[in-house]
């Protein structure tokens, strides 16, 4: 893989769905499962590995044609989730690095909430605002605001960018509770600047554990946060 300053996607990103799932499985449901949002199915797997019967709604026909290579045995539906009519109800609701992307992130989530078992849970992950190495960024004049949308990422579909207190609030307005909250992973470096580190050798598996692990300890710094919601 070739590693560029300015990709959307990053080596480090797929290393990052190993640990948010580890930090997630605790609170998993056994049943129906949705994720929303595929991009090109790598979480999709992960996710049909452990679930089996993984619905998955995604807006984009390019990402929907490389998702259903990966994962052929996924329910895959083209549409936004909301426009997404199901009879179903869900045990496990996933949006994976995906809520930044939504321009109503309320009105997604309150049809999210329609689309919870009574028992069931949403994860929600987005990129933290408060990350050490966005902090750096923006003490070192790269850009403007923690929370400010970059260049790169409006070219890319973000529309915001979260810290907790944010990412709780939303959920609170669609009618949803917040029953966990974490970070995952302290990142001190860009994305591109750990794929160079981790391809040239600088650092290893251990470096990458150790960040792991002291994101346990200081979450509000990590490289994404979550959270676990049920219906209120």
């Amino acid at each position: 893989m070739k590693i560029e300053s300015g990709l959307y996607t990053y080596k480090f990103d797929y290393l990052m769905h190993k640990w948010i799932v580890e930090a997630l499985e605790v609170h998993f449901r056994d049943g129906e499962t949705l994720e929303i949002g595929c991009f090109h199915g790598r979480m999709s797997s992960i996710l049909f590995n452990r679930f089996q019967n993984l619905v998955i709604v995604e807006p984009e026909i390019e990402n929907i044609n490389i998702t259903s290579t990966v994962v052929p045995e996924a329910v895959i539906n083209h549409c936004k989730i909301e426009d997404y009519l199901s009879a179903s109800r869900f045990q496990n609701i996933f949006l994976m690095h995906t809520l930044e992307h939504i321009e109503d992130d309320v009105m997604a989530l309150t049809a999210i909430r329609s689309l919870l078992d009574e028992n069931g849970r949403l994860f929600v992950v987005v990129p933290n605002a408060n990350a050490a190495s966005r902090q750096i960024a923006v003490a070192g004049g790269i850009i403007s605001s923690k929370k400010g949308v970059t260049d790169s990422e409006r070219e890319h579909g973000h529309y915001r960018t979260y810290d907790l207190e944010d990412l709780k609030q939303s959920v609170h307005n669609s009618g949803m509770k917040t029953i966990a909250e974490v970070g995952v992973f302290f990142k001190g470096l860009a994305n591109f600047q750990l794929d160079q580190a981790i391809e040239t050798g600088i650092i290893g598996a251990e470096y990458l554990e150790g960040c792991v692990e002291l994101g346990k300890v200081i979450p509000e710094l990590c490289s994404s946060i979550y959270v676990v919601c049920e219906r209120n």
